[in-house]
């Protein structure tokens, strides 16, 4: 999109011309505001349908799917803990379900990175997690509604009150198209960090949208979160129930070393207040308090598993500990 820059440009040197039709003939002053809303319209809306088609392709191949659950028992498959690197096939690109590992770097080193290029993507055959892919089409989104938004405010000299409508018309469809291919993936997410980083990337680029003058991005953004809000609701809901299920006496036996259960846990908490640090979430955190009182109340049905007080003890202690070495 580059490429656009050069004419905008070129019109700016020109803005002259624009002036004095406005003054005397505001008819075609009107002829050349739409036919440049119908061109920017279509230019926009084809350039991102094209763009996120070729990133989603990217996208790695194995992820998260509905059984990836916190109280998911693993041992039938591996007989030992999920954090091995054995339980599961090694995956070469791919974090835990419930662990953030560098997967932040999104949100740091990578929020304002040049945005992928596709076919130099392919071409090396590299796959990325999808917040990664998220993440490109966004900044490129940002980037141009930017430039152009101070385009139109410069050029059709619009003030804060016109120039929003006059964005809307040509970014509307685009708006639109991304917004539905993001519900599309969304819907079908099981992966919780990775919808958390999307949210955190939203709160990131409104914050730079708004350093930048543009505000008209804020709606699209809250939008966008809301949608993310409501998908990690419901796969948190399901890995609360699946918490909720386990029956601690059909384990064949339970050491006094902390559950490989907690230690999901543990990780997963460590990794949202990592990423609530900056921008909390009301909605989240009272999801992920719901969430520590069935994981608390699991370690006291499993420690009510072992005859002797003393280990019910050791055993409720060694999980507690693992948590709050995680957290702090």
């Amino acid at each position: 999109m580059t490429n656009y820059e050069v004419p905008q440009n070129a019109l700016l040197r020109n803005r002259f011309f624009y002036e004095f039709l406005l003054t005397n003939d505001r008819q075609i002053a009107d002829e050349i505001r739409r036919e440049y809303i119908d061109t920017l319209s279509k230019v926009y809306f084809s350039y991102f349908k094209a763009y996120s088609t070729k990133l989603i392709k990217l996208q790695l191949d194995e992820k998260a799917d509905k059984d990836d659950l916190l109280g998911a028992d693993d041992r039938p498959r591996s007989n030992i803990s999920f954090f091995s690197t054995s339980a599961r096939p090694h995956l070469k690109h791919r974090a835990t379900v419930f662990s953030l590992g560098n997967r932040d770097c999104v949100l740091k080193q990578e929020l304002e990175a040049p945005i992928i290029v596709p076919h130099a993507q392919q071409k090396a055959e590299i796959k990325y997690p999808y917040e990664y892919l998220f993440r490109s089409e966004q900044y490129a989104l940002l980037d141009n509604c930017c430039r152009e938004y101070l385009f139109l405010c410069d050029f059709f000299m619009l003030n804060n009150r016109s120039a929003p409508d006059f964005f809307m018309e040509i970014f509307e469809k685009t708006f639109k198209l991304l917004q539905k291919n993001f519900e599309t993936y969304i819907s079908d997410s099981y992966d919780p960090i990775s919808i958390l980083l999307c949210i955190h990337l939203l709160y990131r680029y409104q914050v730079i949208a708004n350093k930048r003058n543009v505000p008209i991005l804020n709606r699209f953004h809250e939008i966008l979160i809301h949608i993310c809000e409501n998908r990690f609701e419901i796969v948190m809901k399901a890995n609360i129930d699946s918490v909720q299920r386990v029956e601690p006496h059909k384990f064949s036996s339970i050491e006094l070393n902390p559950h490989f259960i907690v230690r999901r846990y543990a990780e997963f908490s460590g990794a949202v207040t990592r990423l609530n640090e900056e921008f909390s979430n009301e909605k989240i955190s009272t999801l992920m308090t719901r969430l520590q009182v069935e994981i608390l109340t699991l370690i006291i049905r499993m420690a009510n598993e072992f005859p002797q007080r003393k280990e019910q003890l050791i055993f409720i202690i060694n999980n507690y500990d693992l948590i709050l070495s995680v957290l702090t």
